[in-house]
């Protein structure tokens, strides 16, 4: 979430709760929603758009976490919007950082505890008064109860269970069906005709039955929401990258060599050399100079003496965290399946309250008006989608939390949806299945100083691999031979490099000189070469090598014994990047293509790339994987990021996206059969309303601990 700045603007349309909402001004902002419980519940909040298209441009909530995401509009009072939430039933709390949302969680524990509290001691009295009815006591004394009863069961209704009145409510509204619809309608109806039957003297009551019914469902709501968000996506990514500090703004310290930033600054005084790996991808410590930047994640390799960092963001508004907050993001969007699984709910509840309101005519128009009531009680507690609705985002949290815990970042559930289905996996070369860290094997020893003072004051204006490691080799041989190539470089007038093709630099007078790729290399190296002026001559060829990871053959022959297509898509030459997959055992090998013809190779497959050369393939591919490269670059573009590299992570991710795929088909053939087989005893008169009333928690209960039992990390 972005920082919130304040306003002094404020608006003045809404109600006076909220009206301090209003001096803060932020493009995204992140609420803690009370009172959410189902799917139904999120399906109203993301239509916050729909509703308030003028302050809303986006809506995504997070059932795990009861936390609603904005992203505003210009101009947008957040207090209209607060105030649209309270009206459809529920209490927004602003969240300014991480911990304000586990706060409110807390409170609305305690709240809803209380709720539970007093729904118990009311059905426990209703109970008791119960004993003498069922004992037979008759007269005015059996009148005495019934009215007791009667008593206490209004606030046991109109309190306790007042919220299944406001989400119903707020549904009706907003033209939606909540999952409480058909609850309310078995409350209602069983209330009212107790009632009656009070006052007529036929002794048809429901009240201890309806008592226990709202503190079951209550408890039960409490629990599945504790056990969602014990269940919560917690990245840890955060350890990983950073070390835990106490510094804040503005604090002044003295860098020393190891050591691992917790928070991000500004280099006031020296030199560091520190490692960016995880943000560029660049192996290679980089020098900062006094004004420079560093950030929380990166370790210092060597520092000067006299080295003084300022302290510019701390915790959450550090440039890591900031990152792994567009994860997070993108980690509340809902997959496919989820989709279908509210739909298929939603579905469910519509189809249950048509037969209970037919059965209820039914039995009415047949004189059994009592026993209708008991039977359609049950059913429309019994047939409650929680289950298959609360489970499937429980499926996808679980997954995730065990990928993390395995080396995998997943920035979008959707690529689980989309794993189980990958039958072709294509893989970037260098930095992928190699080690990415070209050396020098031949070329520059017979090369003249002059040439090499040329080529190495190109290479030092360049990141690429190719240049790093001409740059390391021509500084091994000046060491060596006592010459001077690295001193007095040229200064370019131009310089250019050139994606997949090479650098150009111009000096004084206009003459040219390009280090460009090897269109005629007949070997298993990687040949550049050294060329000057217009007609290109050639003044030297540098070649290079790159090892294979040592685990990358034996991953991909796995692979392929489990039937997946393999390729190898490279902007490389054509006989490095046969021996490559020579070594591997690849089957396909696509050579010399630019980013744009990768793009177009791997759209319809698993792209497996360094996130930096390989961003376009990556973000065109309909499931990704980002390795070795940096984080910064792999968050923008893949859908999954490797803390580890090379290769070894792909199997990890398509094994858990395929035991995803069954965990959710077994939980919708449960759920499924579930909801039959309590519909028809149900209907058949085998089941009464309390007995559904213990069933349906469970039902969910055993849902989850199935979920949870089959996604257990060994199994991943």
């Amino acid at each position: 979430m972005q920082s919130v700045q304040k306003d002094s603007k404020v608006s003045t349309h809404c109600s006076g709760k909220y009206l301090d909402w209003d001096k803060y001004r932020s493009k995204d902002v992140k609420l803690y929603v009370e009172g959410v419980h189902c799917t139904g519940c999120v399906g109203l909040l993301e239509r916050l758009s729909i509703v308030q298209p003028a302050e809303v441009e986006q809506s995504t909530f997070n059932l795990p976490q009861s936390t609603l995401r904005l992203r505003l509009r210009p101009g947008a009072a957040l207090s209209r919007i607060a105030g649209q939430i309270e009206e459809w039933g529920y209490v927004p709390h602003l969240i300014e950082e991480e911990s304000d949302a586990d706060r409110q969680a807390a409170r609305e524990n305690r709240a809803r505890l209380i709720d539970i509290g007093v729904a118990g001691a009311l059905a426990g009295n209703i109970m008791l008064m119960s004993i003498p009815l069922y004992s037979g006591v008759d007269g005015s004394l059996r009148t005495f109860f019934e009215a007791l009863s009667l008593g206490l069961a209004v606030p046991a209704v109109f309190y306790s269970g007042r919220s299944f009145f406001k989400n119903v409510a707020a549904a009706w509204v907003n033209s939606t069906f909540s999952i409480d619809a058909p609850i309310l309608l078995a409350i209602l109806v069983a209330f009212f005709y107790s009632c009656v039957s009070v006052f007529r003297g036929t002794h048809e009551l429901y009240f201890d039955s309806l008592s226990a019914l709202i503190f079951l469902l209550l408890s039960s709501r409490y629990y599945l929401a504790r056990l969602r968000r014990s269940s919560k996506l917690s990245l840890g990514v955060l350890d990983y990258f950073q070390a835990k500090g106490d510094r804040v703004v503005g604090d002044r310290y003295q860098p020393e060599s190891g050591m691992k930033l917790s928070s991000d600054g500004v280099l006031r005084f020296g030199q560091i050399a520190v490692d960016f790996s995880h943000f560029s991808g660049e192996s290679v410590p980089v020098w900062i100079k006094p004004g420079g930047e560093v950030y929380a994640g990166t370790q210092i390799i060597e520092a000067s003496g006299d080295a003084v960092i300022e302290v510019t963001a701390v915790g959450d508004r550090t440039r890591m965290a900031q990152m792994l907050e567009k994860v997070r993001e993108a980690q509340e969007r809902r997959s496919d399946t989820q989709i279908q699984a509210d739909r298929w709910a939603k579905s469910l509840l519509r189809a249950v309250t048509t037969v209970a309101f037919a059965s209820l005519v039914y039995f009415a128009w047949r004189g059994h008006t009592a026993e209708g009531i008991r039977r359609v009680l049950a059913l429309l507690i019994v047939t409650c989608p929680c289950a298959l609705a609360l489970a499937t985002p429980l499926v996808f949290s679980r997954a995730l939390q065990i990928l993390i815990r395995q080396g995998l970042l997943v920035k979008d559930p959707i690529a689980l949806d989309r794993g189980a289905n990958v039958r072709k996996i294509f893989f970037d070369k260098t930095g992928t299945l190699t080690w990415g860290k070209l050396s020098v094997v031949g070329g520059l020893e017979s090369a003249d100083s002059e040439t090499l003072r040329l080529l190495y004051s190109m290479v030092t204006r360049s990141r690429h691999p190719v240049s790093r490691a001409i740059e390391a080799a021509i500084v091994r041989i000046a060491e060596k031979d006592d010459r001077s190539p690295v001193r007095n470089p040229e200064s370019w007038t131009e310089f250019r490099e050139m994606p997949g093709l090479g650098l150009s630099a111009f000096r004084d007078g206009g003459e040219e000189f390009r280090l460009v790729r090897s269109e005629d290399n007949q070997t298993t190296f990687s040949e550049v070469v050294f060329q000057k002026g217009a007609v290109r001559e050639e003044l030297l060829r540098v070649r290079l090598q790159d090892q294979l990871r040592p685990k990358s053959a034996k991953i991909i022959r796995d692979l392929q014994i489990n039937r997946y297509g393999t390729a190898l898509v490279t902007g490389d030459h054509a006989w490095p990047a046969r021996e490559v997959a020579n070594q591997t055992g690849i089957n396909f090998v696509y050579s010399q293509k630019t980013p744009e013809e990768k793009a177009e190779i791997v759209e319809r497959g698993l792209m497996v790339g360094d996130g930096l050369n390989d961003a376009l393939a990556l973000s065109k591919a309909r499931v990704s994987i980002a390795v070795q490269g940096g984080i910064d670059a792999a968050i923008q573009s893949a859908q999954v990021y490797s803390l580890k590299p090379g290769i070894e992570t792909v199997p990890v991710f398509l094994s858990m996206s395929k035991l995803v795929r069954r965990t959710l088909k077994q939980n919708f053939i449960y759920s499924t059969a579930y909801n039959l087989i309590g519909a028809t005893l149900s209907l058949s008169g085998f089941m009464s309303p309390l007995l559904a009333a213990v069933l349906m928690p469970m039902s969910a209960t055993t849902v989850f601990v199935w979920t949870l039992a089959r996604l257990r990390e060994k199994n991943a």
